[in-house]
């Protein structure tokens, strides 16, 4: 019995060690975001340039360990919607993203690096993992860069909205992809992502409450040369100045959507990784 043990934990060992790798990857392609100001869609013309960078830790063929970084920009724009009433309501923002996750990745296949086994040079794969990212949406106005979250756009911070609080512009995600693997060299692999990360806030695009705040209110709350109450209703760009959130023909028309209680945002990346050789250290041909 200490035989067949000691063999079982050898055979354990051995197929372990000849299945490990590390690879480090440069990343590209393109983020976006879904939210109050897309329309609660992914609209393909507000995508923009994403790069980043991985490192994957790879204990046999079926699993893989991956933390990266991913910088990228969302925006959302009304002016672009198809909806009369969001075309009204006139927001828009602009936010960088910096994106750091871990995930564990489950390759459908099998996959590995070196020519032991060829069949495990292509798999598809699942991944989901714990992600924190760091956002701050702004405004164009008048020919400047306002950062939102400072003016307080819905009221957080006023005497008569106190149960609105300020959000936090570094947050925690459950990001979810999915994605192919395909090994052209003994060490070098492109992988193909779509990856989607579940957010915890409805503040990506600083919009979130069905109502507006009188702009009186937000007048008092400010600095004189603070455009907070400007930039809370900018209806009055493209409804003859005046603002739908305190005039009667704008009833009904809401600012923002809390039956949709939380934004997304993804990034869809082609990634080109390297694994670093370790003699001895293929696919297991157990």
């Amino acid at each position: 019995m200490n035989r067949l043990f000691i063999y079982i934990l050898f055979v354990s060992i051995s197929i372990n060690a000849n299945s490990q790798s590390l690879e480090f990857g440069l990343m590209g392609g393109v983020s976006n975001y879904m939210g109050d100001l897309s329309d609660l869609k992914i609209r393909v013309n507000q995508s923009h340039p994403a790069v980043g960078i991985s490192v994957r830790y790879n204990p046999d063929r079926y699993i893989s360990l991956r933390g990266s970084f991913i910088f990228g920009t969302i925006s959302g724009h009304d002016s672009m919607s198809n909806n009369i009433n969001h075309k009204l309501r006139n927001l828009s923002f602009e936010s960088n993203i910096y994106d750091f996750t871990t995930q564990i990745e489950w390759n459908l296949r099998g996959f590995c690096f070196g020519d032991y086994n060829k069949r495990y040079g292509f798999s598809p794969y699942l991944s989901t993992g714990l992600n924190v990212f760091k956002f701050n949406p702004k405004a164009y106005y008048r020919g400047k860069w306002y950062e939102l979250q400072p003016l307080a756009t819905e009221g957080q911070g006023t005497t008569e909205f106190q149960d609105r609080k300020t959000y936090n512009l570094t947050q925690f995600a459950i990001a979810l992809a999915a994605g192919l693997k395909f090994r052209f060299t003994d060490n070098w692999n492109m992988v193909l992502e779509y990856g989607i990360r579940n957010t915890f806030t409805d503040h990506l695009d600083d919009v979130s409450n069905n109502t507006y705040v009188d702009p009186e209110i937000l007048k008092r709350a400010t600095a004189n040369d603070n455009p907070t109450w400007e930039l809370s209703d900018r209806s009055y760009e493209v409804n003859r100045g005046i603002q739908i959130g305190t005039d009667a023909s704008g009833k009904g028309i809401m600012r923002g959507n809390k039956n949709t209680p939380i934004d997304w945002f993804m990034f869809m990346t082609m990634s080109i990784c390297y694994r670093f050789p370790v003699p001895g250290v293929n696919c297991t041909s157990y």
